[in-house]
């Protein structure tokens, strides 16, 4: 029995669409690779995310390839401390959200630009940075972004020394995750302003603070990560 020319067709696309699957099952395979050594072996995570990131690259896969640019960012910041090579993978993970057209992944690294803008003194660009991503998030009608951007804006006057401006802003955010019911980012807000207390630029006690916190601890809902970070802050 021959083949028809449409038969040949379609079997030529059911191997190509296999061959596409097969190839991007192995990527992510790759991605998640650098996913599990993201906290234990930056060297290690780094070079699988740029293994991930040549595959993703054949199938013009902006979205995963911005994410694990984004990674590498993080990694850069966070582990390596080489601010100039996070700012770089930052830069071009902003790059390909864009030609995705993901604004709200977009605005989240506008933040992390920001913040390395702030690291390296440079507040203007820092501001103009976190101005671009509340922007966004406005025009999303995404508010909890926007007091996220906030909260990233706090720590930049902190390091620009506005500890006044700093504490009255988290006071502000504080007061919207009570009202929004999002107990995590509540204390993890309280934390911050804890660490950076004065009473003279806050009406609240630092006693309040605590209290709340070892309030939200009982709830069992907080990560043990910010609960250590709270441990270490009521210890000083």
């Amino acid at each position: 029995m021959k083949l028809t020319l449409k038969s040949i067709l379609i079997v030529i696309i059911l191997l190509f669409t296999l061959s596409k699957s097969l190839k991007c099952q192995n990527i992510n395979e790759q991605e998640k690779i650098g996913f599990s050594y993201f906290n234990t072996n930056a060297d290690s995570s780094i070079y699988y995310y740029q293994q991930a990131i040549t595959q993703y690259n054949l199938i013009d896969d902006f979205k995963s390839q911005a994410r694990c640019l984004q990674n590498i960012s993080f990694i850069y910041d966070e582990q390596i401390l080489d601010n100039y090579k996070s700012f770089f993978y930052a830069n071009a993970s902003l790059d390909f959200w864009l030609l995705a057209k993901d604004s709200l992944n977009a605005a989240n690294i506008k933040k992390q630009i920001a913040l390395l803008y702030a690291k390296n003194g440079q507040f203007t660009l820092a501001k103009k940075y976190i101005d671009d991503a509340i922007l966004m998030f406005k025009h999303l009608k995404f508010e909890d972004g926007v007091y996220v951007t906030l909260f990233d804006w706090a720590l930049i006057l902190e390091m620009e020394n506005k500890l006044k401006e700093s504490l009255t802003l988290l006071i502000k955010i504080k007061s919207y995750w009570k009202t929004q019911g999002n107990n995590i980012r509540l204390f993890l807000t309280n934390n911050q302003i804890i660490k950076k207390y004065d009473k003279q630029y806050t009406l609240i006690t630092i006693d309040e603070l605590i209290n709340e916190n070892k309030n939200l601890i009982e709830q069992k809902i907080i990560p043990l990560p910010l609960i250590e970070k709270f441990n270490d802050l009521i210890k000083k």
